[in-house]
């Protein structure tokens, strides 16, 4: 194999030789009864903040944040997510693999809100993206929103494909967030029949901002518009 690759280089065939050397990727389509959201304590900290780092990471290329100088990203609202009773953390699982997080909290009016939705790359393009966002929307039933990056394109098929299959009464406008980033705002309500109650917190062995106020008329999204 190594002897191939390297006459493959040596004759200039670069590309061919890369290709080669790819992993295969896991494009089996995910089961729901195999994604699991779980409910995130005080015993999660540490993972939840590796999380964080990650998720920010992959955002920094649409929302342009800054390395500190000790080479993390800064997120401020970690410890609020752990206390804060309007505020809650999940942990997404797939097989009992850790694959990502969702945060949410409930805004004065009681809507609640999407404000983290981050699932790792091994397990993106299976559609576990969609069946955690889901079954996110499921812990409460009620009025919920969510805002979308403009320039993210992928999370915003997904998150609109989900609303329109679990929510009622959903609509979309173009907005700017508190922090002033261009968007797309969702609006809806997920029915009582359809709420669960989210798993219990784990033990210790174990493309969002906050949305802007809905405007007195309404306006279509214009132009490509981007979840959590």
């Amino acid at each position: 194999m190594r002897r191939g690759l390297r006459r493959a280089i040596g004759q200039g065939r670069l590309a061919a030789a890369v290709k080669g050397r790819r992993p295969p990727v896991d494009e089996r389509s995910a089961d729901p009864a195999d994604v699991q959201l779980v409910r995130a304590g005080p015993d999660q900290r540490d993972v939840l903040a590796n999380l964080i780092q990650l998720y920010r990471h992959d955002l920094s290329e649409i929302r342009g944040f800054e390395l500190s100088d000790q080479g993390t990203y800064a997120y401020h609202h970690l410890d609020d997510y752990l206390s804060d009773p309007e505020r809650e953390a999940y942990l997404v699982r797939v097989e009992g693999r850790l694959a990502g997080l969702a945060t949410i909290h409930r805004l004065p009016d009681g809507v609640w809100q999407i404000s983290e939705f981050f699932v790792a790359r091994p397990y993106r393009r299976r559609g576990v993206g969609r069946i955690a966002l889901r079954k996110t929307f499921e812990t409460h039933s009620g009025r919920w929103t969510c805002f979308v990056d403009e320039l993210n394109d992928t999370s915003l098929r997904m998150c609109a494909s989900v609303v329109e299959e679990a929510g009622e009464g959903s609509r979309a406008h173009a907005g700017v967030n508190r922090t002033g980033f261009v968007g797309t705002v969702l609006r809806f309500a997920m029915p009582e029949r359809t709420a669960v109650e989210a798993p219990a917190a784990e033990e210790a062995s174990s493309c969002c901002g906050p949305a802007p106020a809905e405007p007195a008329a309404e306006a279509p999204p214009t132009g490509p518009v981007s979840c959590c």
